[in-house]
Order: structure tokens, then C-alpha cells, then sequence
């Protein structure tokens, strides 16, 4: 008898178990405040390294657990945190970012650095 309550506890514990590690598929859409897509969006699970991009209309999909915090972020949007919830789609609006880039230079050799430290040909092109 003891055998049986131990193995009938066991089972409830797995099946509880099963229950709260559900993932779902979460779609979407992220949009900036106009209600134009943002392509290319990262969508990512925070605590976990596990993650997706936006496709050109800003759609995406994406399996995390119910519980889970989604972090999306975007070349000149500020990052936003959206709490899943248990919902299966999402409508996200990132607000553009305050901060912008005055200059960028990009070098052949992977080492971020200035123009003046170079001893090669540069070219600037701006906005």
C-alpha cells in the first residue's frame, strides 16, 4: 500500500511538473510609434539565451515558457521588457531612442578605434 501512495505521489509531482514548464507560441508584431513594422527586431527570453528576429513586416514567433519576460530591442529604439502572461499574441510599440550617433567608424581589422589613431585612408558618410 505504502508503495502505491509513493509511486501515485511521484506521478502527480511529474504531471505538476509538465504543467508549469508549458511553453507556448507567442506571435507578434513590433511597431514604432508611427505604426510602421520594425524589421528585424530582436526578440529574446530574458534569463535565457534563447531567441528570434522580426521578419521585414515586423512579425515574429517565438515558444517560451507561460511565465517568461520577452526583451525587445532595435537599432534606434529604446529596449522594452513585455511580461507573457500566458497570452499567445502580442502587439509591441518601441519608442524611438533619444540618443544618436554622430559618427561610426567601421575599420577592416575588427578593433573599434577613431579616425585619428588610424594610419589608413578614412571616409566619413553621414546621415
Amino acid at each position: 500500500m505504502r508503495k502505491l501512495h509513493c509511486l501515485l505521489l511521484g506521478i502527480i509531482l511529474l504531471i505538476g511538473e509538465g504543467l508549469f514548464a508549458q511553453n507556448v507560441e507567442v506571435t507578434g508584431k513590433v511597431t514604432d510609434p508611427t505604426g510602421s513594422p520594425i524589421p528585424n527586431a530582436t526578440i529574446k527570453i530574458k534569463g535565457i539565451k534563447a531567441g528570434t528576429s522580426a521578419d521585414l513586416n515586423g512579425a515574429f514567433k517565438i515558444k517560451a515558457p507561460g511565465n517568461a519576460v520577452l526583451i525587445i530591442s532595435g537599432i534606434g529604439y529604446e529596449n522594452k521588457e513585455v511580461k507573457i502572461g500566458g497570452v499567445t499574441s502580442l502587439s509591441i510599440q518601441l519608442n524611438t531612442d533619444s540618443k544618436s550617433l554622430s559618427e561610426v567608424v567601421v575599420t577592416g581589422v575588427g578593433v573599434a578605434t577613431n579616425k585619428k589613431k588610424l594610419g589608413i585612408s578614412v571616409e566619413s558618410v553621414s546621415g
